[in-house]
């Protein structure tokens, strides 16, 4: 995580020197976002109109089925912007590039299409999508700050301010809705916390909980793994709705539960212990040497 910001500080400019091919490849992931925007942003306002309990939304599944078969549009479409919006990462990206040649128009289309992050997480009410939104694009201008116009930091100051409010709204607000009177908060505060309030605990518990978890998930390895099912489900999923192929997700669900421990197989357990448990030790390690 710090090794970024030793190796590259004070970033001057992005250079790719054909923009052409760059300008086709931001045209060709634009139309696929595209799509994905639209979608997403329907299956977004279709959810927050219709839901009134979001754990129950979240946590039964029988009604979050009834509610995607509401969905004016096919289930298939959800699917596929359900794989396709990680196309936002290289969104990110591709906007603070066209930013550092002058493309406004690319710039801005590239930086709508980032939005996908968010309205994917959206769809289920999550906060994850939300905090990962902003600390990536906190890191992205901290890297890229040499390369900001004037006129663009000083959006940032006022514009950026204002969405940063709402969004952090949005947070408390789903935080608030979930676990005000979630009886997970209000039956297992510990008694030496001095933290009473339950919203306020399942904050710090959002996140402080992956470091802890991670520690006693790792010491449960018996170097069984679940063979890329957890990294790659979304594309499993997408497949299987697409193609004859055929890939069991609730026996995936039964298998990672057994495997994890039903304490944390629900739970934020970080990304080296996720790795491991999917792939194993070799695997995780190669992962972490290209990410160097």
């Amino acid at each position: 995580m710090i090794y970024p910001f030793r190796r590259y500080h004070n970033i001057k400019a992005i250079t790719y020197h054909n923009l052409n091919r760059v300008k086709y490849l931001s045209k060709l992931l634009s139309i696929i976002s595209a799509v994905t925007f639209v979608v997403l942003l329907i299956t977004s306002y279709v959810i927050i109109v219709n839901i009134s309990d979001i754990n129950a939304f979240k946590y039964d599944g029988d009604e979050s089925d009834i509610l995607y078969r509401r969905l004016p549009i096919s289930i298939k479409l959800f699917m596929f912007s359900s794989l396709f919006y990680n196309l936002a990462y290289f969104h990110f990206i591709l906007h603070f590039y066209f930013h550092s040649r002058h493309e406004k128009y690319y710039s801005l289309i590239n930086f709508i299409f980032s939005i996908n992050l968010l309205l994917f997480g959206l769809t289920f009410f999550s906060r994850w999508t939300l905090t990962h939104y902003l600390l990536i694009y906190a890191v992205l201008l901290f890297l890229f700050r040499s390369l900001l116009s004037a006129k663009y930091k000083k959006y940032i100051k006022y514009f950026g301010v204002f969405i940063l409010s709402i969004l952090i709204l949005v947070f408390y607000s789903v935080t608030k809705s979930r676990f005000n009177d979630a009886l997970v908060y209000l039956n297992n505060i510990p008694d030496t916390s001095i933290i009473r309030d339950p919203v306020f605990y399942s904050l710090l518990d959002y996140i402080s909980q992956s470091y802890h978890n991670s520690i006693l998930l790792l010491d449960r390895y018996q170097f069984t793994t679940l063979s890329g099912q957890l990294s790659f489900s979304s594309i499993l999923l997408f497949v299987n709705g697409l193609t004859p192929f055929t890939w069991n997700m609730e026996s995936f669900l039964v298998e990672k539960q057994n495997l994890l421990g039903p304490d944390l197989y629900d739970k934020f357990t970080g990304l080296v212990a996720n790795l491991v448990f999917d792939v194993g030790y070799f695997l995780t390690l190669v992962f972490a040497l290209l990410f160097n």
